[in-house]
């Protein structure tokens, strides 16, 4: 049964290369500058592809210490010490949901409080990371240092980063560049600003169009109009309707990551009351970091050989995707 496990695991990270490699080189190039996602890279980007891959080619030799190591973790996870549950249920079912809950949660072992242990520091080595598959079209990521979600200036970056991928991103590396899409996110809880692009003919061109759009916003910032658009766009995905079991994931989640409904609503706040300089300075700030920023590519080698020549940041030794 694992045998058939780990090769379907293998396939569907195979096959999902392709159509997801915009999320992979975002993740990859994130994971060199934050060791949280350095470590989610190594639990469903590139680093647990290349992981289940070399798992598959050895199954005769790795299987026993592999099943071993599941059953650890069974042991240590399932536990109630380690038990978090999120209910969602109207309010004359809570009761009785609560009850058989209780019945199974008691049936748990007690086991061990969970404890911190330190994460390996990110790879700030620079360099472009170039990433080879048998692919006809390319994906671009760079990630940069940017401000945590207890700042006005997360809310700011926010607000750039939707600006940036409605308007100069798509218009050039979409429209002009021929890419499939293009997109920038601000990633507060981890201090990450991600660029990615989607199923892109250039690289080169790619890398150049996320830095120089943040140097064009910086030198000539935005007008009352856009930015208006932008938080009315980024507020209104914050309060759109959820159903609710979503409310209830949702919730469970911020409760997991401690984000207070005080958090939430000075990052409200934050986002009505910024101004167009705060989105210039926003971007000149982010600017500024391309220094300590990194960046990741996933294309052909012929194409990437030919970025290579023209980016002397792409170099050696290169990351062959076993496809």
């Amino acid at each position: 049964r694992l045998t058939d496990l780990i090769l379907e695991l293998r396939n569907d990270y195979r096959a999902a290369v392709i159509p997801s490699g915009h999320s992979l080189v975002a993740l990859r190039s994130a994971s060199r500058l934050s060791p949280i996602l350095h470590r989610e890279d190594l639990w469903r980007g590139t680093g647990q592809f290349l992981y289940v891959s070399r798992l598959a080619e050895q199954l005769d030799t790795a299987l026993p210490e592999f099943a071993a190591s599941l059953s650890a973790v069974r042991d240590v996870l399932t536990c109630r010490s380690r038990l978090t549950v999120g209910l969602t249920a109207e309010d004359g079912d809570i009761s009785t949901v609560r009850e058989v809950l209780a019945g199974w949660i008691d049936s748990l072992p007690a086991g061990k409080p969970a404890v911190g242990t330190p994460l390996a520091p990110a790879d700030r080595t620079g360099g472009i990371e170039a990433l080879i598959a048998p692919a006809q079209v390319g994906y671009v990521g760079a990630a940069l240092p940017c401000a945590t979600a207890d700042t006005p200036e997360h809310a700011h970056e926010v607000i750039l980063a939707h600006i940036l991928r409605t308007e100069h991103l798509w218009e050039r590396i979409r429209m002009k560049g021929g890419a499939y899409g293009a997109s920038a996110s601000a990633n507060g809880g981890e201090g990450v600003f991600s660029f990615s692009s989607y199923r892109d003919p250039n690289i080169v061109e790619t890398l150049e169009a996320f830095a120089e759009s943040l140097d064009e916003i910086a030198a000539e910032g935005i007008d009352d109009d856009t930015l208006e658009k932008a938080v009315i766009g980024v507020v209104g995905h914050d309060v759109r309707p959820l159903s609710p079991g979503q409310k209830g994931v949702v919730a469970f989640r911020r409760r997991l990551y401690g984000i207070t409904d005080d958090l939430r609503q000075r990052k409200r706040d934050a986002l009505v009351a910024a101004g167009v300089d705060d989105i210039r300075r926003a971007a000149a700030r982010l600017g500024k970091g391309w220094k300590s920023g990194t960046a990741a590519v996933l294309a052909g080698r012929q194409a990437v050989e030919a970025a290579a020549l023209r980016r002397k940041e792409i170099g050696d030794p290169t990351l062959i995707l076993p496809l």
